[in-house]
């Protein structure tokens, strides 16, 4: 055969015709210098043609079905006297000379994505690994993304992280062709994740959530499919993406709608602490309506850096973003709360922060203990015994910093009690009594009935007391502490919080 006429050559490679082929004839590209089976393929080989500088990639699929070039092989080892042939389903498209860089580069509808590979310093490792899977999202695709995303996670440094596993997540090592991807139903990038691949009956293909709308673009390295749609890994994904994910869909409207969307899709790093769409059926309808007021809820459960649970500390005040209010963190055995809201999904990772879910809604306290329960008439003759004890308790409800845990009776309580025992008399007649049984119901840190767990028990010390710790008890979904009941009401303040229980405390 290569004694054939130089013509004689071009004359059948017009009989192979390839649209958009401008180079050479293609039939020295179907024929190998040398006999080859099945038996001798394997995958990822590279097999020379007489068509110099223009290998063929093989490809064994897990049925065993063999593809040169990402075309099917349909008929295979049909020997003959002088060579053996293989039968294919279409003409062979030629590879590219260049690698897998060089075809992104050039290409003008893929000038984002070289960018990303760029910033990512993935060109040089892409132009020299092979064999390697290219999923390269069109300019189209990035174009559906918020432009500040883009711009804050290719351009600032802080976010190389993200950027690379961006990257990775449209990277698959080995050659996968759209004839092997329709028999696959999960495909593994570099960056470790494995996305779901499908097929519809029209033969379309999807990975992730991304279409293959061009397939096959054979390199000297390996393979490339166009997409319509961007991979984002979750080493990627903005705080929102992850809210919605978490399943807090609600909370990521009310920040679209008060115009914080962008800033948390792009910028940071933040902390959000949303509330499950559950919690935000609590949220009044006027609230809805005042956009003010709303925007203010919203930034109340907003920290700025990125705070994962295991980096917080019990009773740490974070700095909310909305100005003059915080939020104190409460770490118990096996559950956080922050402020009234218990995290019941947490440490959901985000380029630019972390996402914990919350409960219920939070309301920023605004009056000290002191105020609360100068405030609330069913505790009057509580405030009494208070005021009748002297200045240094309410001193310390009013100005000390806290976090304390106020315990209070309530006044129909108070009366039960008291017609029952002389105790109580005694107690309120005798001034070291009573200072010493307020003592006790003052104590020096934070309890949130909502976070304790059944069975559990927690060491309590109260103020100014110097005798064994209080005992708090979860039992059959009731909270006792000594002899005394507590109630699941509670007031939260701003240096602590008040509990409700049934009588009052002996020293």
């Amino acid at each position: 055969m290569r004694s054939l006429e130089e013509r004689t050559w071009s004359e059948l490679g017009r009989v192979v015709e390839v649209e958009g082929w401008t180079g050479p004839p293609l039939l020295p590209y179907h024929v190998l210098p040398r006999r080859w089976t099945t038996t001798q393929l394997h995958h990822g080989q590279r097999l020379p043609t007489l068509l110099e500088d223009h290998p063929l990639t093989v490809t064994k699929l897990s049925n065993k079905m063999v593809l040169l070039n990402c075309v099917a092989v349909h008929r295979v080892d049909v020997h003959a006297r002088d060579g053996v042939v293989h039968v294919i389903s279409k003409p062979l498209p030629p590879a590219y000379t260049k690698t897998l860089a060089d075809l992104v580069s050039a290409d003008p509808k893929l000038t984002m994505f070289f960018t990303i590979l760029g910033y990512a310093d993935l060109v040089a490792w892409v132009r020299r690994t092979s064999p390697l899977t290219i999923l390269a999202p069109t300019n189209a695709a990035f174009d559906l993304l918020p432009r500040r995303f883009i711009d804050s996670i290719t351009y600032d440094m802080k976010y190389s992280p993200a950027l690379q596993a961006l990257a990775r997540q449209h990277l698959v090592d080995g050659v996968e062709c759209s004839l092997g991807l329709r028999t696959k139903v999960r495909l593994n990038t570099l960056e470790g994740r494995s996305l779901p691949v499908s097929c519809s009956a029209s033969l379309t293909l999807t990975v992730g959530r991304a279409t293959i709308t061009t397939a096959d673009v054979i390199t000297s390295n390996g393979v490339l499919h166009y997409i319509d749609r961007v991979l984002i890994p979750p080493m990627a994904l903005s705080l929102m993406q992850v809210a919605r994910r978490a399943g807090a869909t609600r909370f990521v409207q009310l920040v679209r709608k008060v115009g914080l969307f962008k800033d948390l899709v792009s910028f940071g790093p933040y902390t959000v602490f949303a509330p499950s769409n559950q919690a935000l059926r609590a949220l009044n309808r006027s609230v809805l309506r005042d956009r003010a007021t709303l925007k203010k809820v919203v930034l109340y459960h907003i920290t700025k850096g990125a705070q994962a649970s295991y980096n917080l500390k019990d009773n740490q005040v974070l700095p909310s973003r909305l100005p003059g209010a915080s939020l104190r963190v409460k770490i118990h055995p096996k559950i956080m709360s922050v402020e009234a809201g218990v995290v019941v999904s947490g440490d959901h990772f985000a380029f630019n922060g972390y996402v914990h879910i919350l409960d219920s809604l939070l309301t920023p306290p605004t009056l000290s203990l002191a105020r609360a329960l100068a405030l609330t008439p069913s505790l009057s003759r509580f405030t009494a015994l208070v005021t009748q004890a002297g200045i240094w308790l309410w001193r310390e409800l009013s100005q000390g910093a806290g976090p304390y845990t106020l315990l209070v009776v309530p006044d129909e309580d108070i009366e039960t009690w008291a017609t029952d025992t002389f105790t109580y008399y005694r107690i309120i007649n005798d001034p070291r009594l009573l200072n010493q049984s307020l003592n006790t119901h003052l104590l020096e840190d934070l309890v949130m009935p909502r976070a304790l767990q059944e069975g559990s028990t927690s060491l309590l010390r109260s103020r100014h007391s110097s005798r064994a710790a209080l005992h708090l008890t979860v039992s059959q979904g009731r909270l006792s502490l000594r002899h005394a009941s507590v109630s699941d009401d509670f007031i939260l303040c701003t240096n602590g919080i008040i509990l409700f229980i049934d009588t009052l405390l002996f020293p």
